[in-house]
């Protein structure tokens, strides 16, 4: 694994939530295609930390970073809902947008019938 950098083994290390997630994102986003096991790695703690993951990335502003992330994980319609709560009270209206979008094309809207 000569791809391996230092924050690669702070990640297999460290026990800090915060300082993991921090490298997880950081990194899944930079590695290249020849990096596939490493980029699978974070991949996984990523899926399992996904609520907190595009939290942070709507926080940030990173949207093109949290559609690629939401593409590739597939999250619940209801977990969009969690994270639409979030991207309104950073005030991102891109990241409303997207997920807006998203949750219409996964069918996260629940259809009513309004007959009597």
């Amino acid at each position: 694994m000569d791809a391996m950098k230092k924050e690669d083994e702070i990640f297999l290390t460290t026990k800090q939530a915060a300082k993991k997630l921090e490298i997880a994102l950081q990194r899944y986003f930079e590695l290249l295609p020849q990096e596939e096991e490493l980029k699978k790695r974070y991949g996984n703690y990523l899926s399992l930390r996904l609520r907190p993951a595009a939290q942070e990335l709507i926080r940030q502003g990173e949207n093109r970073k949290l559609e690629q992330l939401l593409e590739e994980l597939q999250p619940e319609p209801a977990v969009l809902d969690q994270f639409l709560d979030t991207a309104l009270s950073c005030k991102n209206q891109e990241a409303q947008m997207l997920l807006l979008r998203r949750k219409k094309t996964g069918k996260g809207f629940h259809e009513k019938n309004w007959e009597l």
